[in-house]
């Protein structure tokens, strides 16, 4: 008896997370912070939309960006402990560093086009609610363009922010 009375609490307890939809994200921009020891910095700007009635937690993004043409993986990480609230979009910008060894390759495969072609992989692992600590993870995988003219000219000025194609 006194088990079926914890199943009913188990199940009364997570039956919001049932029926929970899956948070999406969606690269939006990138905004170039220019020249850094280790290469050309930019935020990888990410729309996550929570259409769940229940707020969601962005803890980690990880992944990698494969630039057409170009050999090699441009790593992605960030732990922004962000809270995304229930049916609402927010706004998460996930630091990247393209390596200066890169960067001659992006300008030769893209000579004949405005724009630079790539492919973000990864994974945000969400948190549900700070009380039951429910996780999930979720995959990202989006194609994109950013302008061939941003690696062009990444010298000086403040930073400034480019739309992406899909």
């Amino acid at each position: 008896m006194w088990s079926s009375k914890l199943l009913l609490l188990v199940a009364l307890a997570t039956a919001p997370f049932a029926g929970g939809c899956v948070p999406t994200v969606e690269l939006r921009a990138a905004t170039v912070r220019g020249p850094s020891p280790g290469g050309l910095q930019f935020d990888a700007v990410l729309a996550i939309d929570n259409p769940n009635t229940f707020d969601v937690s962005v803890e980690n993004i990880d992944g990698t960006i494969r630039i057409e043409g170009v050999r090699g993986l441009v790593p992605m990480h960030a732990q922004p402990h962000v809270w995304c609230r229930a049916g609402r979009r927010t706004i998460v910008q996930v630091p990247v560093i393209v390596p200066y060894a890169m960067i001659p390759q992006i300008i030769a495969t893209s000579v004949s086009n405005p724009t630079v072609k790539f492919n973000m992989v990864g994974r945000a692992r969400v948190l549900a609610t700070s009380t039951y600590r429910w996780q999930q993870v979720h995959d990202i995988d989006q194609d994109g363009e950013l302008p061939r003219n941003m690696f062009l000219q990444f010298g000086g000025g403040s930073p400034w922010t480019v739309g992406v194609k899909r």
